[in-house]
């Protein structure tokens, strides 16, 4: 419905906005580390913005290190930007498809197969995840043996949200509301969660 409504519009329509809502990602609280940033699928989409704050601000961040997985080959999106974030100074891209194809010039395997390759130093960066549940636990657990504090790691946790403030319950989270209290929310804060239904 969104969708059909915003390309229904013409030049001169007003658009009414709400938010932003919850809590982001910490981005003034980790000035001066390297970001890891870990996506899958189309959770590239809402940590772009991340990788657009780190290169604006270059000099207030260590190293920049991208990982993204993809189930496909062929559903890898923005692949001329992941090429192009490749060539910039202190940028690392690791990219990953679970089934590669004929064109595919990166690893054929699970995501988490790259950190072992990803160039951070664990006692000053944070890693930032976003994509399928059980890909950023396994992601959580592989940094957390590259020795992170559960404490910089940060994932989104996405949920069908509705009211945007707490009320409706259509994305509790245990005992927290996605709209209200995240959706980025620290490992400490998921750990306990992730034996429930959904995680």
């Amino acid at each position: 419905r969104v969708t059909r409504g915003l390309a229904a519009l013409k030049p001169g329509d007003q658009v009414g906005l709400r938010g932003p809502f919850g809590r982001g990602w910490p981005l003034q609280e980790v000035s001066g580390c390297d970001v890891v940033l870990v996506t899958g699928g189309l959770g590239c989409a809402p940590v772009v913005s991340v990788i657009h704050y780190v290169l604006r601000r270059r000099e207030r961040f260590g190293k920049l290190v991208i990982i993204q997985g993809v189930k496909h080959a062929e559903d890898l999106i923005w692949r001329e930007q992941y090429d192009h974030w490749a060539k910039l100074p202190d940028t690392q891209v690791l990219v990953a498809a679970d089934e590669g194809a004929a064109f595919w010039p990166w690893h054929v395997g699970r995501v988490t197969e790259l950190f072992g390759l990803a160039s951070f130093d664990p006692k000053c960066a944070v890693a930032m995840m976003c994509g399928p549940e059980g890909m950023m636990h396994a992601a959580a657990e592989s940094l957390l043996a590259r020795g992170l504090p559960e404490s910089r790691l940060f994932l989104s946790m996405e949920r069908n949200m509705q009211c945007a403030v707490g009320r409706c319950g259509h994305c509790q989270f245990g005992g927290a509301f996605v709209c209200r209290d995240g959706p980025v929310f620290n490992w400490g804060e998921v750990k306990s969660l992730k034996s429930h239904r959904g995680f």
